[in-house]
């Protein structure tokens, strides 16, 4: 039995036609992926400074108190900072502060203007047509000891985050106005109140615009739903591994085929052993292009190896089954049963969104209308396997798609138990 498992093993590492569609194939796409979706995977993050003008606060108490405000948010724009501070007096602290400007700990990336007018020009230049940086997202102008903020007309933004920045910096400014007010009434009433330790905390606490909140259990990705995708269309093409086993030991098929069933070895035993060889090298070819996306493409799978390496063993199987079922068709149709199982993955993998977004909306769309066809999807499947391993905590999700996916296999090996039991022939 083993002899028979390792001479099957070696056969069919031998066969070109399958190791190219089972292995090599697979790895190309990823490839080709990586290439196609590099840009895709370059998200905008909120942690960039946020473009605001601002028109240049007086000398006055409450214009130097705004002014310290904004330094302690905010840098300024590097070409401003590189003009000096002509028009205000404390220009040299305004250098200072863009200094730290690559330190990516701003919010703010303040550009100085010397009137409302101005400023207002700046922003809706900013906003035009062909303008090559981000647009600025209104100005600010500190009247009468409040900032009042002037946000971007909606008809010339150029970016959908300008909503939530603006939003964002009227936080910022409703934080320094009310405890601007706070401080006033506690000079006022009792200034002792500002020497205790705890209350200067309170009133310059760091501003919060922002928390990260993950809702996944890894970052997601635009991109990895495809490579997801790619590893179902990468199981099923096992089945051309396991279809050409099958063949080799159907007695009709090939002079191998009728020498083994003449043989000592007993029928079972024949078919167990070359069910498990192909079932490991299923498993090994599935396992590399699980390991070239993983470390080569840098798809995150969330860290969970080990359930990644249980769905792979899995899908391996379902890839096999597969090709046990196609084989048990008439024997007229031997040399067909590879087209067969190619044009199988090749319809699955679309209804699976393998072929770009519009394939991925029409899966999304026959999974929430039409969900019996993606139930018997054994690509979608697989990918929904993974896809539940990086984006829910609880594993229930993942259990249910191993759950169908077993099903599957159970169905197909006993659609293909006919090629697997021993057969009387009149003459081989």
């Amino acid at each position: 039995m083993f002899s028979t498992f390792r001479y099957t093993l070696v056969s069919l590492l031998r066969s070109s036609d399958v190791m190219v569609w089972a292995l090599v194939f697979p790895l190309v796409l990823v490839c080709m992926f990586m290439t196609m979706f590099s840009s895709i995977d370059q998200e905008e993050s909120y942690d960039e400074a946020i473009p605001l003008v601002v028109v240049q606060p007086d000398e006055s108490a409450d214009g130097r108190a705004f002014q310290t405000f904004l330094e302690a948010i905010g840098t300024v724009d590097g070409e401003d900072a590189a003009e000096g501070s002509a028009g205000a007096s404390n220009g040299a602290d305004h250098n200072a502060a863009g200094t730290n400007a690559s330190d990516g700990s701003s919010l703010l990336s303040i550009t100085y203007a010397d009137n409302s007018k101005e400023a207002e020009e700046l922003v809706l230049k900013s906003g035009g047509e062909g303008a090559d940086e981000s647009p600025y997202v209104g100005y600010v102008q500190l009247i009468d000891g409040s900032p009042q903020f002037q946000v971007m007309p909606p008809e010339s933004s150029q970016s959908a985050l300008g909503s939530l920045d603006a939003s964002i910096v009227l936080l910022a400014l409703e934080q320094y106005e009310a405890n601007a007010t706070m401080v006033k009434s506690l000079v006022k009433d009792d200034p002792q109140v500002l020497a205790d330790p705890a209350v200067q905390e309170q009133l310059f606490e760091p501003i919060q615009a922002t928390q990260r909140v993950q809702l996944t259990h890894s970052k997601p990705s635009e991109s990895a739903r495809f490579y997801f995708a790619l590893m179902g269309m990468a199981a099923l093409f096992g089945g051309l591994i396991s279809q050409e086993a099958m063949k080799r030991l159907n007695p009709r098929a090939s002079a191998l085929g009728a020498r083994r069933a003449e043989g000592a070895l007993g029928n079972t035993q024949t078919v167990l052993a070359t069910l498990l060889a192909c079932w490991v090298l299923c498993w090994a070819c599935l396992l590399v292009t699980y390991c070239f996306i993983c470390f080569i493409a840098q798809v995150d799978f969330g860290g969970r190896d080990l359930l990644c390496i249980l769905t792979v063993g899995v899908s391996s199987l379902l890839g096999l089954s597969l090709g046990c079922a196609v084989s048990a068709l008439p024997p007229t149709t031997f040399n067909a049963s590879g087209g067969i199982i190619t044009g199988i993955v090749c319809a699955t993998s679309l209804l699976a969104g393998l072929y770009g977004t519009p394939c991925m909306e029409l899966a999304d769309y026959l999974a929430v209308h039409a969900p019996i066809v993606q139930i018997l999807n054994p690509a979608y499947q697989v990918a929904q396997s993974f896809y539940s391993i990086v984006s829910f905590d609880s594993l229930l999700p993942w259990a249910e798609h191993i759950g169908i996916m077993l099903v599957m296999v159970a169905v197909l090996l006993l659609l293909s138990a006919q090629t697997l039991k021993r057969r009387r022939y009149a003459s081989l």
